[in-house]
């Protein structure tokens, strides 16, 4: 397969996968990508982009998902031990982590953006041949979804852009959002306004439904909506054996209403998800416990299929309180609800596809099959009178997606960083002479 490369140098590309590759030493979770904002926001000052980080960036009061307190300091620390210069840590402490890169054109008044999210998973990363010279540095932190991949797609494009001022018609906003994970994120970018003036939006995802290396799908269905809950069952503590009816059993509230709601699940519609990842409860075995933790999702086809498993989940809590006699608390951690891309946008970008060498790899309707932070900005730029796309970007997998051996094939970088600078850039004269892999 040849691709035709009209902005990507050879230069560029190694850079990418250096970018890329320190991303992927230093994950970051939700909230806490203090480095990674600090190592971004750099690199877009360097090029000439207006940029903007901290509390500017997301409205603080919509975040979603946010660490306690204990943890956000903890990250904190370790973010400056690492080179987080403080003036940039003053702006982001307290979970305000994300960047926005802002770069104008000389043709037009049009206004765009692109949105690469940042943060990384709480998964155990293990080494391959492959991954030695990057592995995760962090313990139980690793970039197991791609991420790191979109940030250094994100800078790629952002040195197209600054030596093509000439050629970008209007604004172009880079938004290097925090919190993907969870669905957590996008909402206090939303929030903050950033998207209300938007004419066209772009967002993308490396794998997914997409594993040829080389194949673009533009996502025009199967984005699911989706609540992330945090589940709390609150009871007593006593002696297991020498009086144990005198405790009220969180833990045995917390395993009842793990049953039963994947019971509750079987009698679902076909197009609903639920899923109990986390369960946390006891502190010894000759204790009853006192405390239980769960964390919950549900997914749905749309909006109503998903509130409807919701709702099943809270009643199925309310019931196993009851029960055993404990008390219960939910919280409503993440949410997001589906999207959709707007065919003019798709049709257009299969063009780019097409000057690349990969029209027919190109695909129109591509179905996600997930849930996505990103439907959140995608849904506020078309209520404002925009139009929005997302493209899943093919690329042989070492593993599926949230796996503790995840990996990619880099070239996906440079595909990515192409088609996306092809979407933006108006003159097809380049300052590199084109090029094949």
């Amino acid at each position: 397969m040849k691709i035709k490369y009209q902005y990507v140098s050879e230069e560029l590309k190694k850079r990418m996968i250096e970018y890329r590759r320190d991303f992927h030493r230093y994950p970051e979770t939700g909230w806490t990508e203090y480095r990674t904002s600090a190592v971004i926001a750099d690199r877009l000052k360097a090029l000439g982009f207006e940029v903007y980080v901290g509390e500017s960036v997301c409205d603080g009061g919509s975040r979603m998902g946010l660490p306690e307190k204990d943890m956000l300091e903890k990250c904190e620390d370790k973010a400056l031990r690492e080179g987080v210069p403080t003036e940039y840590m003053e702006h982001m402490r307290g979970g305000n982590t994300g960047v926005i890169g802002i770069i104008r054109g000389r043709l037009g008044t049009k206004k765009r953006a692109l949105r690469f999210d940042m943060d990384a998973l709480p998964i155990q990363e293990i080494a391959s041949e492959k991954n030695t010279s990057y592995i995760s540095l962090h313990e139980n932190v690793m970039h197991a979804c791609g991420h790191d991949g979109h940030m250094a797609v994100g800078l790629g494009l952002a040195e197209i852009l600054s030596r093509n001022i000439s050629n970008i018609d209007g604004e172009i906003r880079l938004i290097f959002q925090p919190a993907e994970e969870g669905c957590r994120g996008a909402r206090a970018v939303v929030n903050k306004g950033w998207l209300d003036d938007i004419d066209e939006f772009y967002g993308g995802h490396i794998g997914i439904g997409c594993r040829k290396t080389g194949m673009i799908a533009a996502c025009t269905k199967g984005f699911l909506a989706s609540t992330k809950m945090n589940v709390y069952f609150h009871g007593k503590a006593a002696h297991a054996a020498n009086a144990p009816e005198q405790g009220r059993n969180a833990l045995l509230a917390a395993a009842q209403f793990t049953v039963n709601a994947y019971e509750a699940l079987k009698n679902a519609p076909e197009d609903v998800r639920m899923n109990v990842g986390r369960f946390v409860s006891g502190t010894g075995r000759n204790i009853i416990a006192d405390e239980a933790y769960l964390e919950v999702e549900t997914r749905g086809a749309d909006e109503t299929s998903n509130r409807h498993m919701q709702k099943q989940i809270i009643q199925v809590a309310e019931d196993a309180a009851a029960m055993h006699r404990v008390k219960w608390e939910l919280d409503i951690v993440g949410d997001v609800g589906t999207g959709r891309s707007d065919l003019e946008l798709i049709h257009s970008a299969k063009k780019c596809a097409a000057s690349m060498g990969i029209g027919d790899l190109y695909m129109e309707d591509g179905i996600f099959n997930a849930s996505e932070d990103v439907t959140g900005m995608m849904c506020r730029v078309r209520e404002k009178g925009g139009k929005a796309a997302y493209f899943m970007f093919g690329s042989e997998l070492s593993a599926e997606h949230h796996q503790n051996n995840f990996d990619f094939d880099e070239e996906v970088l440079f595909i990515m960083t192409e088609f996306y600078a092809k979407l933006l850039v108006k003159n097809v004269n380049s300052p590199y002479p084109v090029q094949g892999i």
